[in-house]
């Protein structure tokens, strides 16, 4: 039998239920599908353990361990001697694991697509949800560290600023951290991104009844039913970075101007129970990027039956891939002014939202499936068996 130990974020953050070998989907929702097919992992020769920082036993580790990126959280939050930063303490935790342990394998599992350069040398692997496309651009420095938020610093107004995201350490000077990506690259790999969670339209207790029962297939809501909205356009538009938050307040501000009295968009933050109505309601959901690219609303409007308007995702590589361009999204421009006259054209079009709601939903539903879930198995398999 082939063991792997995966290291999650805890949990429970009372110190009486720490120890609890309790998994979270909300809180480990990138694991969702190893918890899920725990059993055929096991039919398969795989034993998993997912242990949060209270449980590990450094003797008794297995020769592969997974280690998740947001780990670092918990160093920080439980495990903090005086003066370190999450970067230093998440480095310090990797140099220890990798003296107990065959094999490390770090899943970077922030929404976006850039590297923590620095980490490379500490282990084995390093995986991501997603990956750009042409790989050569991790060569380029880019500003704000992705492709999108360097597209608007070059083409508007808006400026890099000091915020750097979850580890609270600048990105260090670009040629050091180059010379170490040049050396370290082969151990970048793609994993597998959100998709495979369970997204529930559900109340809260039926949502934590299908899974503790680990229903599979999602509650889908036909894309024939009846809709009174033609856009859900619900999300935030405020970022710790301004560079982050450009596209999201751009395009929102733009909705607001052109639909300011039209009682079938809906836009802004909105109460969550609002927020699943107007999914279920809407013809369809516009999914900006945010701290990444690939967001739970572009799955939760496959589930409902809406059509998913989304910026371009030509840059972007990621497993399992739903979007299919004129297929499974609709794809509108970086370019704001664009963008915004993209959208209206689209909403004002009901065949086609339609025809793209159907497709994206069937391609969503069959990520369900048996043949699905094996593909994911071997997947994952791989990857932990080098």
């Amino acid at each position: 039998m082939f063991s792997v130990d995966v290291i999650l974020r805890t949990y429970f953050e009372s110190l009486r239920f720490r120890r609890v070998p309790c998994f979270s989907h909300q809180r480990g929702f990138d694991w969702f599908p190893v918890w899920y097919n725990l059993k055929d992992f096991r039919k398969r020769g795989i034993r998993i353990r997912l242990l949060n920082s209270f449980q590990i036993d450094y003797s008794r580790l297995s020769d592969t361990v997974i280690v998740d990126y947001r780990i670092a959280s918990d160093l920080y939050n439980f495990h903090k001697p005086q003066d370190m930063s999450r970067h230093d303490l998440l480095i310090e935790f990797l140099e220890k694991l990798r003296t107990c342990t065959s094999r490390l394998i770090l899943f970077e599992t922030k929404d976006s697509t850039n590297i923590h350069n620095e980490l490379l040398p500490y282990v084995d692997l390093y995986l991501k949800k997603q990956l750009l496309m042409d790989m050569k651009l991790y060569e380029t420095k880019l500003h704000g560290h992705r492709l999108y938020t360097h597209f608007y610093s070059e083409n508007y107004d808006v400026k890099e600023d000091n915020f750097y995201g979850y580890l609270d350490k600048g990105p260090g000077d670009f040629v050091e951290g180059l010379d170490v990506y040049l050396r370290h690259k082969h151990k970048i790999s793609l994993a597998w991104n959100i998709a495979l969670c369970h997204y529930s339209m559900s109340h809260n207790i039926l949502e934590g009844l299908f899974f503790l029962l680990k229903r599979r297939q999602p509650v889908l809501y036909g894309p024939e039913e009846s809709r009174n909205l033609r856009l859900s356009a619900n999300f935030k538009a405020g970022y710790e970075s301004d560079l982050i938050g450009f596209q999201r307040k751009q395009i929102l501000s733009g909705l607001k101007e052109r639909f300011w009295d039209d009682k079938r968009v809906s836009y802004g933050v909105v109460s969550k129970k609002d927020y699943i109505e107007n999914l279920i309601s809407s013809a369809s959901v516009l999914s900006p990027f945010g701290w990444g690219e690939i967001c739970y609303r572009d799955f939760e409007a496959f589930a409902a039956g809406a059509a998913l308007i989304k910026p371009s995702m030509d840059h972007i590589n990621t497993w399992p891939n739903l979007y299919l361009k004129e297929v499974s999204y609709l794809p509108i421009p970086w370019k704001i002014e664009d963008a915004i006259e993209r959208i209206c054209d689209l909403v004002g079009d009901d065949k086609v939202l339609k025809v793209i709601a159907q497709r994206g939903q069937e391609l969503y539903a069959n990520l369900w499936n048996k043949k699905s879930m094996e593909a994911f198995c071997s997947r994952f398999i791989r990857i932990v068996r080098g």
